[in-house]
């Protein structure tokens, strides 16, 4: 007997387009990824977590896409919950960093 995975977040309209099928194989590996290292926003676009670089542009039909060499992007998306939890990730980070920036700038 195999068991299925659902996005259930896929079922409300905010989340029916989204430009790949859910990868639940990536899914899982950004989880180990957000679980063991922390989110290094590179630009408005990427992001790096674990040396592994992540999209992070056109929220949600695209976010979470894993970012390879020359641009290329990986077959799937992770499901929205972590989607959802890498976005949260994000903005903290965003936070932070413009914290440190802001306070090297005053000691500056």
């Amino acid at each position: 007997m195999s068991t299925r995975k659902i996005d259930w977040y896929r079922l409300l309209p905010y989340y029916w387009i989204q430009n790949k099928p859910t990868d639940w194989e990536w899914d899982e590996f950004l989880n180990t990824l957000m679980d063991n290292h922390k989110v290094d926003v590179l630009c408005g676009y990427r992001a790096k977590i674990g040396g592994y670089t992540v999209w992070i542009e056109n929220w949600p039909y695209s976010y979470g896409d894993f970012y390879g060499k020359e641009g290329k992007c990986g077959n799937g998306l992770p499901s929205v919950k972590t989607r959802k939890r890498l976005r949260k990730m994000v903005k903290e980070a965003k936070k932070s960093q413009f914290t440190q920036t802001w306070k090297e700038k005053d000691n500056g």
